[in-house]
């Protein structure tokens, strides 16, 4: 066969890709006469989540146990990760333990080691906190060796945490941001050196469900425009209220949510909508699989 059949052959074979449903191509071309040409597509945008933290949470919703986020061990060897529902339990606990530190919008957080599951895990729960995230190149800080381009971004981003893979590999990255703000805090995935373990981050749910619900609450009210200060303030206020009622009052939970909960008000529409979520039981359901758990530690 020559190669002309060759070509020929790979030509007419089908292409190794399952047909995607594509729309054809609708478009308006504006020429100016400065030159520039502006071609708009006229197909309007399709309906998408709020934030990649909507996204998350949506997949993660969806198919917990499906493979998310991969990497392959060096030598080729073995691949290992986490699952849509591992990612978003770790990265409700780093925006957990950022909001705890008063991290808010105006913060960042600075990234030293190149990509990596752990990386995109602090990515993750950044966006989830709405804390900025600022991944800059490695050789800043374990190839220069006067730091002056480390220098150079930690000065523009003014990180109030540094997250780095390796305590041992950064140390001397780490001495030099010390430098500049001894109060600068550091986390990598050993631990080593001083630095917090980010297992500690990813496993910051020391109010388990109540501070998961509060976390939401918290991004909700960022989303609708308040500091993220602002939001952990009212949305821890408004729970220490609701427990102090509860255990001062002699009303039963049922009579105090009729006592507070004005027809067609706030909370009344605030209720109505958990109610339509379904989220009395998804709470019933997660106290029992709590103690289904229990009871499988215990046996």
């Amino acid at each position: 066969m020559s190669p002309a059949d060759d070509q020929a052959a790979i030509a007419a074979a089908p292409p190794p890709f399952k047909p995607l449903p594509m729309k054809a191509p609708d478009v308006s071309v504006e020429r100016r006469a400065d030159g520039s040409i502006l071609i708009r597509s006229n197909h309007p945008p399709g309906e998408g989540p709020r934030s990649i933290a909507h996204l998350l949470a949506e997949r993660a919703a969806e198919h917990p146990d499906r493979p998310y986020i991969l990497q392959r061990a060096p030598g080729h060897g073995p691949w290992q990760g986490v699952t849509y529902g591992e990612a978003k339990r770790a990265a409700d606990g780093v925006a957990q333990w950022l909001l705890d530190h008063g991290l808010t919008h105006a913060d960042s957080v600075m990234v030293l080691s190149a990509n990596s599951v752990e990386h995109g895990l602090v990515m993750l729960g950044c966006y989830t906190a709405g804390v900025p995230i600022a991944p800059i190149s490695p050789a800043y800080s374990l190839i220069s060796s006067d730091h002056a381009k480390l220098k150079h971004a930690f000065a523009t981003v003014k990180p109030k945490m540094v997250f780095a893979e390796s305590s041992e590999m950064f140390a001397r990255a780490f001495e030099t941001l010390r430098a500049l703000d001894p109060g600068l805090k550091f986390v990598t995935v050993d631990g080593g050196n001083g630095t917090t373990p980010l297992a500690e981050l990813t496993g910051a749910t020391p109010t388990a469900a109540p501070g998961f619900a509060l976390l939401h609450m918290i991004r909700a009210g960022v989303e609708l425009g308040l500091t993220a200060e602002q939001a952990h303030r009212l949305a821890s206020k408004t729970a220490l209220g609701s427990a102090k009622m509860l255990l001062t009052s002699p009303d039963s939970p049922q009579e105090l949510r009729r006592k507070v909960t004005t027809p067609n008000g706030t909370t009344h529409a605030a209720i109505t909508r958990m109610e339509e979520a379904g989220m009395g039981a998804i709470i019933v359901e997660a106290v029992r699989a709590a103690e289904r758990r229990s009871k499988e530690l215990g046996a």
